[in-house]
């Protein structure tokens, strides 16, 4: 028996996966080289609201592609930091569109492969950010009993920065460093956009399309008007 919306769960599950492990790669190699001070003293500054201040790790393209380290408390791409609905709001709102994309990949067949996989990348995304956000990137540890060794609840590691050095023309600033979750949100948001404007358009119907007999159909009988 095929699966129901396979191509869904399996964009989801490689996105939480993906995101996942990138995230714990680059926090033990933060750990192994500038140290658990170095986390702790990011956080202070996210609290006192002083700017997180970024760990540079290693230039993979020059001007281009770079993995820097930083503690984000806001939404995708930095949005939202500072603010009160960093810390309660977005992980609820992520746990409760995760919820909803769960429900709805269990119980509906998606027949249309564009929406399936943009629900599929917003429910990696979602999910991967929400429950860091939750549990902290330690999530693995808190599900096996163990005491983490860094407390990192309510904040999200990001980790991915293109073109650093060079400023946005509008936001006069570089572009926000994110992570694979963000990625796959994006990801998502373009396939649904495509499926809105690549599904046929609903016109008038005609009679075999709305099910309805024709004259040809055996089934229908001519009557007589007294």
């Amino acid at each position: 028996m095929k699966p129901k919306n396979a191509l869904f769960w399996i964009v989801a599950i490689i996105g939480i996966l993906l995101d996942y492990c990138t995230k714990q790669a680059v926090l033990q190699w933060i750990v192994n080289t500038a140290g658990e001070p170095a986390i702790e003293t990011m956080k202070a500054a996210l609290v006192a609201e002083t700017g997180a201040r970024v760990i540079p790790m290693t230039t993979v393209i020059k001007g281009v592609l770079n993995f820097d380290f930083i503690l984000n408390d806001g939404a995708a791409f930095g949005l939202f930091s500072k603010q009160a609905m960093g810390a309660w709001l977005l992980p609820l709102l992520s746990l409760l569109v995760s919820l909803g994309l769960i429900f709805y990949g269990w119980f509906w067949r998606i027949k249309n492969r564009w929406e399936a996989t943009g629900y599929g990348f917003v429910l990696g995304g979602a999910f991967g950010n929400g429950i860091e956000r939750l549990f902290g990137i330690n999530l693995v540890e808190r599900l096996l009993g163990m005491e983490p060794d860094l407390s990192l609840r309510g904040y999200v590691v990001d980790f991915i920065s293109v073109f650093p050095t060079t400023n946005l023309p509008i936001l006069n600033h570089p572009f926000p460093i994110f992570n694979v979750a963000d990625i796959w949100i994006n990801l998502g948001i373009l396939c649904l956009l495509v499926t809105a404007f690549t599904e046929p358009t609903s016109g008038p119907r005609g009679p075999r399309q709305a099910g309805l007999p024709t004259r040809q159909g055996k089934g229908l009988k001519s009557r007589k008007i007294k």
